[in-house]
């Protein structure tokens, strides 16, 4: 919130524990704002150490999302890794997205220059990630959106369990990424890691004689 000065953390809401991933995740939030408030989606599981450069790629995303664009962070890759999605791209235009590649096609990726790792960070307006998913998975926005109107309005907004179920379980990838016309990438070379591993944490965890 420090690194987007203007907005405010205006959906609150509780999930029932029904595991649906990452488009209707978002979907819910965007439900519960106005069509053109920013949104930056960031994972939790994930470090970030280059601070300054992070607010400088998320200044860009803000300028591209106010565009009426979906933009995602780009990682710069250090070296060929196969456990991350890449993105290629040319410039800031997505070309397209690649699922976790084997230990050859990684080391292409890297040589090339204009692959990068998928981080899973996004920026966009609550109104366009909306259009673009009823546009591209109108199954999911349909489902969310009829959760949406049965929860609870009380706070925190109760998203119940029966409506839930309903959604199909979909990736922010698979629903519109992968699909929209409105898609642009950022290179980001801002030291991330993706905690999800015991070797993610063996980088960047203290180290002693054991």
């Amino acid at each position: 919130k420090d690194q987007l000065d203007e907005i405010d953390l205006k959906a609150n809401f509780l999930l029932e524990p029904v595991g649906k991933n990452t488009a209707p995740a978002i979907a819910l939030a965007c439900f519960g704002l106005d069509k053109d408030d920013i949104v930056l989606v960031t994972p939790s599981d994930h470090i970030i150490n280059h601070q300054e450069n992070y607010s400088k790629v998320i200044k860009r995303a803000k300028e591209l999302a106010k565009e009426d664009f979906l933009v995602t962070f780009g990682i710069v890759p250090h070296y060929p890794e196969s456990g991350y999605g890449y993105i290629e791209a040319e410039d800031e235009d997505v070309i397209k997205f690649h699922e976790k590649p084997n230990p050859q096609t990684a080391k292409k990726y890297l040589q090339k220059g204009n692959f990068y790792w998928n981080s899973g960070i996004s920026c966009f307006k609550a109104g366009v990630f909306l259009g673009e998913l009823k546009l591209n998975s109108p199954d999911v926005f349909e489902t969310s959106k009829i959760a949406f109107e049965n929860s609870k309005k009380e706070e925190p907004l109760r998203i119940k369990q029966e409506f839930m179920e309903n959604i199909p379980e979909i990736s922010i990838d698979y629903a519109i990424m992968e699909k929209t016309k409105k898609a642009k990438v950022i290179k980001s070379d801002i030291a991330w890691n993706d905690l999800g591993s015991f070797d993610a944490l063996y980088d960047i965890l203290p180290k002693d004689k054991h």
